[in-house]
C-alpha cells in the first residue's frame, strides 16, 4: 500500500527525481498541447507555513446542486460533450452496491440529455491532489508558466509534491495570498463557493490538498477547463499520468485524468479521481468520483475501477 504524505496525500517523490532529471520539454510537444486545447476548447479563447487569515477553514461546495439534473457552467462550448455508455440505473446500482459493502461514495458525471448526475452520500470531500489542477492553472496565470514548467508537469503526470509546494510557495508572499490566486481559478471556471483555505487544516498535509471540492462541482470544472488560461499544458500533462495512477478511467481511451489519495480521519484511505475519457462516438464523457474504504489505498482504487466500469 502506498504510505500517506505530508502534502497532498500523495507519496513524496513518488518517480519524480530521476525523471526529473531527464526530462525534455520540446517544441513539438508544446505545440501538440496548443493543439490539443484549440480543438477542445471551442471557445474565445519548501513545505509552506501557516499565516493565519480571515478564512480559516475549507468551505464545501456548492456552485452545482448535488440533486441529479445540475446545469454546466457557461462559457465554454460543450459540444464535444458525451454521455457515458452505461444507464443511469446501472451506474447508481453500481455505487449503491459499493455503499453496501462498506465504502463511502460519491460519484458524479454528465450527460446531455440530463446535466450534472450524482450518486452517493460521502460528503467530507478533500480535494487531495486533484487540487494541483487548479494549482497549476493558478502558477501559469500568475506568468510563471514557463519557469515552472517542469514543476507543473511533475506536480500532474506523477503527482509529485515537491513540486507541487514550490508551485504554491511561488504564488504569493504568504498562505492567504496563495489560497486566493487558487480560489480565483475556481472562480473563472464558474465555480463561486469551493475555497481553498488560507491555513493549514490537517497537521502534516498541505493547505490547497484540503479544500474541500465535491465531485459534482469538479465536473462543472472540468467543463470549462479546455477554455482557462493555460489549459493546453495541463491538459497536455493529465493525458500523460504516470501509469501507476492510471486507476479508474485511466485506462479508457483518450483519458485526461488526476487523481489523489490521502488518510481519511474515519480509517482508512480516500481516493479521488477527476477527468475525462472518449466514448466510441468520439466524445469526452466528464467524470469525478470517490471512494473511502476502511480497508486501505487499494480497496479504495479498486472501488474506483468498478465505479469506472459501470460506465459502459
Amino acid at each position: 500500500m502506498r504510505p500517506p504524505e505530508p502534502s497532498a496525500g500523495l507519496p513524496r517523490g513518488h518517480g519524480s527525481s530521476n525523471r526529473a532529471a531527464g526530462r525534455a520539454r520540446t517544441l513539438g510537444g508544446r505545440l501538440a498541447a496548443a493543439f490539443t486545447a484549440v480543438c477542445l476548447c471551442g471557445c474565445a479563447a519548501a513545505p509552506a507555513t501557516s499565516t493565519p487569515a480571515s478564512s480559516t477553514a475549507a468551505t464545501p461546495s456548492g456552485a452545482w446542486s448535488d440533486a441529479a439534473g445540475a446545469s454546466l457552467p457557461q462559457g465554454c462550448d460543450t459540444g464535444g460533450l458525451g454521455p457515458p455508455d452505461g444507464d443511469e440505473a446501472g451506474i447508481r446500482a453500481v455505487v449503491e452496491a459499493a455503499e453496501a459493502s462498506g465504502a463511502a461514495v460519491r460519484m458524479s458525471w454528465y450527460a446531455p440529455d440530463g446535466g450534472i448526475r450524482t450518486a452517493g452520500a460521502l460528503e467530507d470531500l478533500p480535494a487531495w491532489s486533484t487540487s494541483k489542477i487548479p494549482l497549476a492553472l493558478a502558477v501559469i496565470d500568475s506568468g510563471q508558466g514557463e519557469a515552472q514548467a517542469d514543476s507543473v508537469a511533475l506536480a500532474l503526470e506523477e503527482s509529485d509534491n515537491s513540486a507541487a509546494d514550490a508551485l504554491w510557495m511561488s504564488l504569493g508572499g504568504t498562505d492567504a495570498e496563495r489560497a486566493d490566486a487558487v480560489t480565483q481559478v475556481l472562480r473563472r471556471a464558474g465555480d463561486g463557493t469551493t475555497t481553498v483555505p488560507a491555513e493549514q487544516l490537517a497537521a502534516g498535509f498541505s493547505i490547497f490538498g484540503q479544500t474541500q471540492w465535491t465531485t459534482d462541482a469538479q465536473v462543472g470544472f472540468l467543463s470549462q477547463l479546455p477554455c482557462l488560461d493555460g489549459a493546453d499544458e495541463v491538459i497536455a500533462d493529465m493525458g500523460r499520468v504516470d501509469p501507476a495512477q492510471a486507476w479508474g478511467i485511466g485506462s479508457r481511451p483518450g483519458a485526461v485524468h488526476k487523481s489523489g489519495w490521502g488518510p481519511s480521519p474515519a480509517g482508512g484511505y480516500m481516493a479521488r479521481q477527476l477527468g475525462w475519457y472518449t466514448n466510441p462516438a468520439g466524445q469526452r464523457v466528464l467524470v469525478a468520483m470517490a471512494a473511502q474504504d476502511a480497508d486501505g489505498f487499494e480497496a479504495a482504487t479498486a472501488v474506483l475501477d468498478r465505479l469506472a466500469a459501470s460506465l459502459g
